[in-house]
């Protein structure tokens, strides 16, 4: 049933105003003009500007943004003279099913956007399932596994009725406990740790 409600109605699989940086050169209304036409496609929310692209770099590699785009030198200029200037949209690709969504639809909009549009995907570019499923799965795995390994100790200590016990001997209640939950606890910490 909770399986139900977090994939029916939790999870997004179409997700809207993802963090984007803004990589340009130039500070003058044809900059802003892109910013907000790729802002409507609904999809991108520029959250950060730099004219320095390696700490765009260090965004995408850090997680701060999903995606960059990239306005070349003199886009105004360009734009004013009629030429088509390129613009570059690269994408965190580790989650290809919310980047693939964005950059389709930024592709249908290059019109609007008056650009030639060039895609690029980092960290994932051929969309390969076992860089973002393994690891949700193997998450989904031991946390199952040390759900049911804590309720077998509690079921055994239980059908022995050593829960009878317990509130005779506080001191040692809670030294079986902690003997009880310690592992547990430190093997769920560890395997959090290290995702």
């Amino acid at each position: 049933m909770v399986q139900l409600l977090l994939f029916g109605f939790a999870i997004d699989l179409h997700p809207k105003h993802l963090p984007t940086a803004l990589l340009a050169y130039d500070n003058d209304a044809f900059v802003s003009r892109a910013v907000s036409e790729l802002e409507a496609v609904g999809y991108f929310k520029v959250v950060a500007r730099t004219q320095d692209p390696a700490e765009t770099e260090r965004w995408l590699a850090t997680s701060r943004v999903q995606f960059v785009l990239e306005l070349p030198r003199h886009f105004g200029i360009d734009a004013v003279t009629g030429e088509q200037p390129e613009v570059k949209l690269i994408a965190d690709a580790t989650d290809p099913v919310a980047s693939i969504v964005a950059t389709q639809a930024a592709a249908a909009n290059k019109n609007v956007l008056s650009v030639r549009l060039k895609l690029e995907q980092r960290y994932n570019p051929d969309g390969s399932s076992r860089l973002f499923v393994v690891p949700g799965l193997l998450g989904v795995v031991l946390t199952l596994t040390l759900v049911l390994l804590g309720a077998f100790c509690l079921d055994a200590n239980a059908s022995r009725a050593a829960w009878k016990r317990w509130p005779c001997y506080p001191s040692r209640a809670v030294q079986c406990w902690s003997a009880k939950s310690c592992p547990i606890s430190s093997l769920a910490v560890y395997c959090l740790w290290r995702c």
